[in-house]
């Protein structure tokens, strides 16, 4: 009888630890936070933050780039860059002449990181200083640490076994304010415009509204993917196509007389991705890896398949020297420059350096 009674238990103690942890892995049941009493005056939470709390706990965040684009617009309204209107509408980013003295959050940091390094060449249109939209690293470290800042603020909190994040009870008021704000921006008697020509981007509310997806029609397109990347190569900025077709990668050795027909060509590495291809059942997938190069004066870039080490070491934004044979094919890819190409690059004022992750203080000369 005692023998029965404990057997029933063992079953009934390992059905309780399955329903629990069938529990714990079933997706959430988001609950939208009702809306708070509509009004324009915001909170003290970044964009991202804002996002992350709108969107991604909602819906699930399916891409950084709302969150980047905010944070971009957030660093200019701040002063850590300087994001002057056009004519034609576009927006044009620059280094301020004096830098701002307040801190920045870790993923505002690793944002201006991302902005400074393509800043070497100046009147850059916003749009391209958007991170690379295919460095799934990068998004997962921006996300991460915007995630982070939310739990140290007390919005979130881990979820049973830490499968991913939900709100806190402080979060939940938090994000029904903010819902509150994007119906006011978006029911508003005179809605947020795009600036006018030459007008300096001060404004914080233009990367609020991005996270909350209220923002101005010229700023949502900045957020739509483009068929054209944004390169500097040839020392200006202009948008390329990226080839539809790619050549293959020589994995051989090859004789003096072939060797003796190739020619190179300096150009930027302005995307880099992976694809999938199918093997077998057995084998699975086998990943492929691109990179396009633009010349500086074609209207489209070249497209490669390379092999893994090659994509590796040549990184988005970097300039190379990019050795081909007579049928297309590459060769090698030599004098690969770093996309910190801002490093050792001084403010305005000249009171400030870049070495590649902060702004420090210019050392001063020794007097006579």
């Amino acid at each position: 009888m005692i023998r029965g009674d404990v057997a029933r238990a063992l079953v009934l103690m390992k059905r309780t630890a399955r329903d629990l942890l069938l529990l714990a892995s079933a997706p959430a049941k988001h609950r939208r936070p009702t809306p708070g009493p509509a009004t324009l005056i915001p909170g003290i939470e970044p964009p991202a933050i804002v996002y992350l709390l709108v969107y991604m706990l909602v819906h699930g965040w399916k891409s950084t780039r709302s969150a980047s684009v905010a944070t971009l617009l957030d660093l200019a309204a701040r002063g850590h860059i300087r994001i002057v209107a056009e004519s034609n509408g576009q927006l044009i980013c620059n280094l301020p002449d004096t830098l701002p003295s307040d801190p920045l959050l870790p993923f505002e940091q690793l944002a201006l990181q991302s902005v400074i390094r393509r800043l070497s060449i100046r009147n850059a249109p916003a749009a391209a200083l958007l991170p690379d939209a295919d460095n799934d690293k990068w998004h997962a470290t921006f996300k991460s640490a915007v995630i982070d800042q939310a739990r140290e603020r007390g919005l979130v909190r881990d979820r049973f076994l830490g499968r991913g994040v939900r709100c806190t009870e402080s979060g939940t008021a938090t994000t029904s304010r903010w819902l509150g704000v994007r119906t006011a921006l978006l029911t508003a008697s005179q809605p947020l415009q795009l600036l006018d020509a030459g007008t300096v981007l001060n404004d914080r509310m233009f990367a609020w509204a991005v996270a909350l997806d209220a923002a101005p029609e010229g700023l949502i397109e900045m957020l739509a993917p483009d068929l054209r990347v944004w390169s500097s190569a040839g020392g200006t900025w202009r948008q390329v196509r990226v080839s539809e077709s790619e050549q293959g990668t020589l994995w051989w050795g090859r004789s003096p007389e072939s060797a003796a027909q190739d020619r190179t060509i300096t150009g930027q590495i302005v995307r880099r991705w992976i694809t999938q291809k199918f093997i077998s059942i057995d084998a699975g997938y086998d990943a492929i890896h691109h990179l396009a190069i633009d010349d500086g004066h074609s209207e489209e870039a070249l497209v490669w398949r390379v092999p893994e080490r090659m994509y590796e070491r040549s990184a988005f934004g970097s300039t190379v020297i990019a050795t081909i044979d007579h049928k297309g094919r590459l060769v090698g890819i030599a004098d690969a420059v770093s996309p910190i190409s801002a490093v050792g690059i001084r403010s305005p004022d000249g009171r400030w350096w870049w070495d590649g992750r902060r702004w420090l203080p210019v050392p001063r000369a020794d007097p006579p």
